[in-house]
């Protein structure tokens, strides 16, 4: 008897412990399914994205080849008309260039002007070897011009004072000469008639390609003030390419400024300034316009100051 119960009781156990076990395996292949169900509706969901995606971009790569073919056509307009837009409009006018970097080109100045019947009678530009002078060279020119000279700064000042001279006597000193036979600047002008030299316009070019702020200030800053006081005409002009931008500098002493004059449109507004248009024009955030918008009659050069 005690045997039997055992064997009903085992028995009955393994009946329940049968049927827990299906329960168990079938509640995992509904939640399997339930798991499957949900993961193909993700997959689905992400590849309808995908898809929209896709023809987004598609749309974008459209709209940007379009606008590269517009840019393209408007590029070849603008070279097209650029030569007769400024043809004659400088014709007479004597423009010097300053540029304060040789880490940039500024060829293209001299075509535009050239383009325009401008004079270039004089081109200075200083060299790096200014901006990293050494002791050594500091003490010769102390002992050479009886100066006190200390640091790269009072360098920088004492060559701004000396081509701030040159311009307004018309003098090749013996400085100015050591400075250029040494190579602290570079100096194109017609040695033979210093005195013919006129200059309406002086044309300041910069930009670096270091984070040279305390340079800018010490350099074109304090330049451009030497010959405003001097009562020159200045524009600041820089290419559209620099590394770092000395426009926001020149806009605190008010002079007019050109951030993109490597650029067609650039040098047309160019012209517009040396004409006598005031404002800050280019193509970076310190522009105030991309080009001076005048008049028929002075866009013929007629503008009269």
């Amino acid at each position: 008897m005690g045997i039997n119960m055992r064997y009903y009781i085992v028995s009955i156990a393994s009946i329940f412990l049968s049927l827990a076990i299906g329960i168990f395996i079938g509640f995992n292949m509904n939640g399997n399914d339930i798991y499957v169900t949900q993961q193909q509706e993700l997959i689905n969901s992400l590849e309808r994205r995908f898809d929209n995606f896709k023809a987004e971009n598609d749309a974008l790569e459209n709209k940007i080849q379009n606008l590269s073919h517009l840019n393209e056509k408007q590029n070849i307009l603008i070279e097209n008309i650029v030569e007769d837009v400024v043809y004659k409009k400088l014709q007479g006018m004597n423009v010097a260039i300053i540029e304060t970097t040789d880490n940039y080109f500024y060829v293209d100045l001299k075509d535009i002007l050239a383009s325009s019947g401008a004079n270039i009678p004089v081109t200075i530009q200083y060299l790096n070897k200014a901006f990293r002078i050494n002791g050594e060279e500091l003490r010769e020119i102390n002992e050479l011009f009886r100066l006190n000279l200390q640091t790269t700064e009072d360098m920088i000042y004492f060559i701004n004072n000396e081509i701030t001279n040159f311009l307004l006597k018309k003098e090749i000193t013996a400085v100015f000469q050591y400075l250029i036979t040494k190579e602290y600047i570079h100096c194109n002008l017609p040695y033979e008639n210093l005195e013919g030299i006129g200059i309406d316009r002086i044309i300041v070019a910069g930009g670096s390609n270091e984070n040279l702020n305390n340079k800018i200030e010490k350099l074109e800053v304090n330049l451009i003030k030497r010959l405003d006081n001097l009562n020159f005409k200045v524009i600041g002009v820089e290419r559209l390419d620099v590394e770092n931008s000395f426009i926001a500098n020149l806009k605190k002493i008010k002079i007019p400024t050109i951030d993109n004059v490597n650029t067609r449109i650039g040098q047309v507004s160019l012209i517009y300034v040396l004409l006598g248009a005031e404002g800050h024009y280019g193509e970076k955030a310190t522009a105030d316009s991309l080009i001076p918008f005048y008049s028929m009659q002075q866009v013929r050069g007629e503008f009269v100051e």
